[in-house]
């Protein structure tokens, strides 16, 4: 996978070609990238274990360097909606380089679990 990967169709048919995990996995070096980081995103929300390898990419990659990387993936977690996500996401908490900022997208998505978790503060 090159770093210009931007299209979901082209995210499909690498997925297709090289499995969803071993996609994440590539992506995941690479996610100094915005290009990156919005294919990891595409990844994830096609769920599996490759969605779950990108989750957890895109989990660490808050708190990246780069500002841009660091956006691009607040925006890419906060769109999540698999309830399997969600959860694995919530277990990140454990974190504790990463939980303020999980907590800060799990306030911006609109799911139960995450509400949950916000009401029990």
């Amino acid at each position: 996978p090159r770093d210009t990967i931007k299209s979901p169709e082209e995210i499909e048919i690498l997925i297709k070609r090289y499995g969803g995990e071993k996609l994440a996995r590539t992506l995941g070096r690479l996610r100094g990238s915005a290009n990156a980081i919005i294919a990891l995103g595409q990844v994830m929300h096609h769920g599996g274990d490759g969605g779950q390898v990108a989750l957890g990419y895109l989990a660490q990659s808050l708190i990246h360097a780069n500002a841009d990387v660091r956006v691009n993936a607040e925006e890419q977690l906060k769109q999540l909606t698999d309830t399997n996500l969600v959860v694995q996401l919530i277990r990140m908490l454990e974190n504790t380089a990463l939980h303020e900022r999980i907590m800060e997208i799990l306030k911006q998505i609109d799911h139960p679990e995450a509400r949950q978790i916000i009401s029990k503060g």
